[in-house]
């Protein structure tokens, strides 16, 4: 068959996958919906054909010359959703910071590990009347994708959902699913997480049997003041269907039902969502063929005096950072699982989750709004590696990729995924632009992007000090970036000089002009006797307090160097936060 390399290119991150759009199951009458269960939504989680390569040059060289001869490939068998490495295929690898094969982006080595899975599943000629969607949750870092010999199309992004509209691939009776799984692709630039590094069909694959017209994506925005609420509705739809919203009381009453294209609700004396009161009301939203249930809390979130407000309340984050790991399964998280985690968060007050560093399997969001949890929504983006490439250092090469413009598309589809998809959840309250990502103009546009998803105003504030900060301010700015739904940006500027130290005046002439700013430190000598130490704690190296299950207790002997820590100069900047509301 005919193949073209795309998990090197950072003009076509994706082939043949459809646009972003909020994590829904859609169902075939209202209770399916409410319940979660849908008969609409066929499941292909199963135990599916695999074979593991090495390397993906060795095994096709034909790709080079455009062809790709699955025909020789030899089946094992492989559960899916799992990570090869959990199933004796590959290695396990742990790296921080390092990036696991040499820096020459966009290029991947050609010595690339890659699975080829092949899954058959059944339609019958009811399902043929409706329109079939496959969804991919999670696939570890990219994947080729073909049904029934013939190519559907390409993603990345291993923490998003890619969905593509198979319609016109599928038959009635037996239909063959082929994916190429590749282990780095240009976007393992991208996901340079301090985690283990897995690979596969980690979170689950399922089949959205849908009417020709229905409503692709929605946006529910809440307003809450003064003992009142209104709820926001604008839909996106394939074709043009009827639509009906139906709002619903956490008690189960019906409120009040809208038709259009958008909805609008009033609320009297509503129930607000927060951390320790999570009640959710619900929008049923049907077209004559189909429904969908989504759960909606009302809350208000806001900045005031450098305090963060839910519903007009302080309120204090007790946060964990979560992965979506485990010693067994690894990548590979049930509902069960997540729960677990959950509830022994809520035994020791844990009220905060942020999903580093990516997003989490999608239906845990909601998890964490039916239970009572702030969530920072991380995207799919760190990429510290840069800073140890030959020649690279933080103050220096941090930001290599966020200022480089071959990697702008790339970087900013990555947190449209994360926004666009959780959207509408109220658990949501701040989007992370990513984690250990460097500064660079991409940060910029992404959160310009993510401020325009909103369509509110947005506000970034820092306050810039210039001088010897710690003996005498020259120069104090606030700058404060404005950015509004259309995307529009106004940059302020409130400056506040020490005249006295800036334009000092002269003893002898009394002409004013620039204070000599003088830089000063101070050396210790030891002598090389006092080289050798010993001490008694924890150890043998430095370890974080939360670490200390990895340290022990007990008499250490060490040496000066082996303990000296390079503090960088102050430059670095960590991805901006947005608080959403």
């Amino acid at each position: 068959m005919e193949f073209t390399k795309k998990h090197e290119s950072l003009t076509e991150l994706h082939h043949g996958r459809e646009n972003y759009r909020s994590f829904y199951i859609p169902a075939s009458n209202k209770e399916e919906a409410i319940s979660g269960i849908s008969s609409r939504a066929k499941t292909l989680n199963d135990n599916w054909d695999f074979c593991y390569y090495e390397s993906f040059a060795k095994a096709f060289p034909e790709s080079y010359t455009g062809k790709l001869d699955l025909s020789k490939v030899v089946y094992g068998t492989i559960p899916v959703p799992s990570c090869w490495q959990t199933q004796g295929y590959d290695h396990h690898q742990y790296t921080n910071i390092k990036y696991p094969f040499p820096y020459d982006p966009p290029y991947v080595p050609d010595d690339n590990p890659c699975a080829v899975y092949r899954h058959t599943f059944n339609l019958c000629d009811m399902d043929m009347k409706f329109c079939s969607y496959l969804n991919f949750d999670g696939v570890d870092s990219c994947f080729y994708l073909w049904i029934n010999g013939a190519f559907v199309g390409f993603s990345q992004i291993s923490h998003s959902t890619a969905e593509f509209d198979v319609t016109k691939f599928v038959k009635t009776g037996i239909n063959e699913l082929i994916i190429l799984n590749m282990k780095w692709c240009i976007g393992s630039y991208m996901e340079d997480q301090d985690k283990f590094r897995m690979s596969g069909i980690f979170r689950d694959v399922y089949l959205l049997s849908r009417p020709t017209a229905h409503v692709r994506d929605y946006f529910v925005r809440t307003y809450f003041a003064g003992g009142r609420a209104q709820i926001t509705v604008q839909f996106e739809t394939v074709g043009s269907p009827d639509i009906n919203c139906t709002l619903i009381s956490p008690d189960g009453t019906k409120i009040d039902s809208k038709q259009g294209s958008s909805a609008v609700f009033n609320i009297r004396n509503p129930q607000p969502w927060d951390a320790e009161n999570p009640v959710q009301y619900s929008l049923l939203i049907s077209t004559p063929d189909e429904f969908i249930s989504q759960p909606v809390g009302i809350r208000k979130i806001e900045v005031v005096d450098g305090v963060v407000l839910i519903n007009n309340v302080p309120i204090k984050f007790r946060g964990v950072n979560r992965h979506d790991s485990d010693p067994v399964t690894d990548y590979t998280i049930s509902r069960e699982q997540a729960l677990k985690d959950l509830k022994l968060m809520k035994l020791h007050n844990i009220n905060a989750i942020r999903t580093s560093h990516y997003p989490n399997a999608p239906w845990f969001y909601q998890m964490c709004a039916e239970y009572g949890f702030y969530v920072m929504s991380e995207s799919d983006i760190e990429i510290h590696g840069t800073t140890t490439i030959y020649g690279g250092d933080p103050d220096k090469t941090y930001g290599l990729l966020a200022c480089d413009p071959r990697f702008e598309e790339a970087i900013v589809d990555r947190q449209m995924s994360n926004v666009i998809q959780h959207k509408n959840c109220a658990a949501v309250v701040i989007w992370s632009l990513g984690n250990e990502a460097g500064y660079g103009r991409h940060t910029v546009k992404v959160y310009e992007c993510a401020a325009s998803i909103q369509d509110k105003l947005a506000v970034i504030e820092c306050l810039l000090s210039i001088g010897a900060v710690h003996i005498q301010r020259i120069l104090d700015i606030n700058v404060k970036f404005e950015i509004d739904g259309s995307g529009a940006v106004r940059v302020k500027f409130d400056c506040h000089f020490n005249r006295d130290f800036v334009s000092a005046a002269d003893p002898v002439d009394g002409t004013r002009r620039k204070a000599y700013l003088p830089r000063f430190g101070i050396r210790m000598f030891m002598p090389r006797a006092f080289d050798a130490l010993e001490y008694y704690g924890y150890g043998p190296y430095e370890s974080y307090i939360d670490k200390r299950q990895a340290s022990w207790l007990g008499k250490f002997s060490s040496n000066v160097n082996a303990n000296m820590k390079i503090i960088s100069n102050p430059k670095k900047m960590e991805a901006i936060t947005v608080a959403v509301g």
